[in-house]
């Protein structure tokens, strides 16, 4: 496998938490992966219900799919979830790209995939996600070995949304989170102390942000008229186990086919 990080690189990450990658993906993949999220809305009924139960397609809030055209409806989605063990388009992309190489190279051969994510804030209507640490909705150890891969699939604004990190917070281990609007967050008594630190990411298309998942981030409202589409794929590494049962986690990523493939 070819080395796709440096140790400079490497010795960064370590220390921030996050590392910036320009252009993980081509121009020509992130347009297959915006096609192909479309098709994923194109196949979910009228309510938003995918064929596939596992996958969820989900809308804003304030948005209504009634009477709307397959264009209209792009412009309400949310989240897509659950979708790159469940596609081939996807699973290919979490298994045979760099994207893989990435993982591999941080967490040691035999990475797996534990969750994917597509992120979506809709025109004017997108909200925030507010500041929060991965790990804290995921019940597995060690805490420390769960990575997030976070790509651009449009230039990524302080207009639209883009990422903002605390760099250095995943030193800080697992915070005590509180349940917010859109899920779980840190409390504003951890984040004030660090405001002062904040780093805000604008990030052109095919850019990627590799993150410790312990690190502090947010996301703004789309205060913009255009989307700011992102795909998310968490990672693990093969010592990472349900906290409870002590089993595995992930899908092992050498089947050329989706474990929940149809």
């Amino acid at each position: 496998m070819s080395t796709t990080i440096s140790s400079e690189e490497m010795d960064r990450y370590d220390a921030d938490g996050y590392m910036v990658i320009e252009d993980l993906l081509t121009p020509s993949e992130v347009d297959d992966t915006r096609m192909n999220l479309r098709r994923l809305i194109e196949e979910a009924d009228d309510n938003g219900v995918h064929p596939d139960p596992g996958m969820i397609v989900a809308f804003e809030e304030a948005f209504s799919l009634v009477g709307k055209s397959l264009d209209e409806k792009e412009l309400g989605i949310r989240k897509f979830q659950c979708f790159a063990e469940r596609d081939t388009f996807f699973w290919k992309q979490v298994t045979q790209s760099r994207i893989r190489e990435i993982a591999d190279e941080i967490l040691g051969s035999g990475s797996r995939m534990f969750q994917s994510l597509a992120l979506v804030k809709p025109p004017l209507i997108g909200v925030a996600k507010e500041w929060h640490q991965d790990v804290a909705y995921f019940a597995v150890e060690p805490k420390t070995e769960v990575i997030g891969i976070w790509i651009a699939l449009d230039d990524a604004t302080l207009e639209n949304g883009c990422m903002q990190v605390v760099p250095g917070s995943h030193k800080l281990g697992l915070k005590e989170h509180v349940q917010g609007d859109t899920g779980w967050q840190l409390p504003d008594d951890r984040i004030v102390p660090v405001e002062d630190q904040v780093l805000k990411l604008p990030m052109k298309a095919g850019t990627g942000l590799i993150f410790n998942s312990l690190t502090y981030h947010y996301t703004d409202h789309n205060y913009s008229d255009g989307r700011r589409r992102a795909i998310q794929y968490h990672y693990v590494s093969d010592a990472t186990v349900q906290r409870e049962s002590g089993d595995k986690v992930g899908y092992y990523l050498d089947s050329v086919e989706p474990p929940w493939g149809v």
